[in-house]
């Protein structure tokens, strides 16, 4: 094998091959991380999202474009005239070529069904509900949506308050009734598929409700570096489709800074759910999100938990609790506590934050 001088951490081709470091050895590069970096410099020079749509503005939904003009002005994460046309608007946001003439990013954003159906078949949504826990059991619902990524949306929200139970908390005298997974986690789940995936691959995004969790697949796997595990820390927001993504941020959507994943994690806990899960393959993306009552493995699948484990778990998703919080409030001894937390931690449900007596636990792999 061919070594290369040292210096340079990332991977990079010498002499038509390439290569990565692996601690002090310079190794081959696995063929499919060659493949994912060229793709991704192709990516940058001629991006799907650029290319002509072959279709005029009246292929666009003027009504979207209105509202969206409207949401983005009230959300402040924009400059538009009230009463600015719509292609004006378009044209802002640089989705028009210089004929007028709209590019595929504006038919993903905006586009009428009826002027890219049979055409474009990775936009819009398939989703379906499932009486079970895996895809080979009954169907209880199951839809196909062709329409733009606000409308596929919309639809999918719909969808989910149709087959997921209804939460109500009491604020004084008046019921605030929601859904048992917050909306705005479904809703940041879904953008983030429609706007980082890859619109190449066939395929639309898939969002199933099994009776245990919600998941949301989309085609096309991470980029630039990310993997599913940085998803749960601070990271550089680098998505894959900048025009589509800068126009759900606009609407308020999804976030811009990268925060978007830790904050449906920081909203599930606060819920009184367990963490979602995040994990990613060469060819998909998924986001799942444990139901009222059920906990996650770090693989996305549901683990079967005592009751006084679960009672543990739902006390540490309101604040860090102590070892000698959760005898207190549970009526068990010290040994059965530890035993309990033990068992939580090698599941990946709980973690200690500090040393001894003094750590707190709360929920989370760690």
């Amino acid at each position: 094998m061919v070594r290369v001088p040292s210096g340079n951490a990332k991977p990079y081709s010498y002499k038509g091959e390439f290569y990565v470091r692996s601690g002090a050895a310079t190794v081959a590069m696995p063929e499919e991380m060659q493949l994912g970096l060229v793709l991704e410099r192709a990516h940058g020079i001629d991006r799907w999202e650029l290319l002509s749509s072959a279709r005029d503005l009246e292929a666009i939904q003027e009504r979207e474009v209105c509202d969206f003009r409207d949401e983005v002005i009230a959300n402040g994460r924009g400059k538009f005239e009230k009463d600015a046309k719509m292609v004006d608007i378009l044209r802002a946001l640089k989705l028009l070529d210089p004929d007028d003439r709209p590019n595929r990013a504006a038919v993903v954003l905006f586009g009428d069904a009826d002027s890219f159906g049979g055409e474009y078949m990775a936009i819009g949504c398939q989703m379906v509900a499932v009486e079970g826990t895996d895809l080979g059991e009954h169907f209880v619902d199951e839809r196909l949506v062709e329409a733009n990524a606000f409308a596929a949306t919309r639809a999918a929200g719909v969808f989910c308050k149709q087959h997921l139970a209804r939460s109500v908390t009491l604020s004084g005298l008046q019921a605030d009734v929601g859904v048992e997974v917050p909306e705005s986690v479904i809703r940041e789940a879904l953008a983030n598929a429609f706007a980082h995936r890859d619109y190449v691959t066939s395929g639309r995004v898939q969002l199933r409700v099994f009776t245990d969790r919600l998941e949301v697949v989309s085609p096309g796997g991470l980029h630039f570096g990310l993997t599913a595990s940085d998803l749960y820390r601070p990271h550089t927001s680098l998505p894959w489709n900048p025009m589509i993504f800068g126009g759900l941020y606009r609407r308020g959507i999804v976030d811009q800074l990268g925060s978007g994943t830790m904050r449906m994690v920081k909203l599930c806990t606060e819920h009184g759910l367990g963490w979602p899960v995040f994990s990613s393959t060469p060819s998909s993306v998924s986001c799942t999100i444990p139901r009222r009552g059920y906990w996650l493995s770090a693989a996305g699948t549901s683990i079967l938990l005592a009751d006084q484990e679960q009672k543990a778990l739902r006390i540490m998703t309101t604040m860090p609790t102590s070892r000698g919080e959760l005898v207190e409030r549970l009526g068990l001894g010290d040994t059965q506590i530890r035993d309990i937390l033990g068992r939580l931690r090698g599941h990946g449900l709980a973690h200690p934050e500090g040393l001894g007596r003094g750590a707190t636990w709360t929920i989370g792999p760690g």
